[in-house]
């Protein structure tokens, strides 16, 4: 896993933010979710749908790091006079942590938005029937 995160580069920072957002943005919005009353809808609302952008910000995160890398790597491959290709393939592999960790918490906050947005409904059924 440290190697992982290594591999990452400066983007490790981000993501990890981003990361303990979305988490922290959900538990927030279940928060509200549980306790809120018919006039704060817009303000849960706003919540809910936070986790997903935040989770699609992750994943753009780790697309740039990914190209970022293979940016630098292909400077590095221009000013060698030789590379082998089992090298190229190693890096091309690294560059990809980043993207994978970005695409991982996007699927999270997927996951967690789409369960919150149940609840959104469910809770808004019942003020209705109520």
């Amino acid at each position: 896993m440290m190697n992982f995160t290594r591999e990452m580069g400066f983007y490790f920072w981000p993501l990890a933010l981003i990361a303990i957002a979305v988490v922290g943005l959900a538990l927030t919005a279940l928060a509200r979710l549980r306790q809120a009353g018919p006039a704060d809808s817009a303000t849960v609302e706003h919540n809910v749908n936070s986790v997903l952008f935040w989770g699609c910000v992750a994943a753009v995160v780790g697309i740039l790091g990914q190209f970022h890398g293979i940016y630098q790597a292909l400077k590095v491959i221009s000013m060698a006079e030789a590379v082998a290709p089992p090298i190229i393939w190693g890096g091309l592999a690294v560059s990809f942590s980043s993207t994978l960790a970005g695409l991982a918490i996007l699927l999270v906050a997927a996951l967690l938005w789409a369960a919150l947005r149940a609840g959104l409904h469910k809770r808004e059924r019942q003020l209705r029937a109520a």
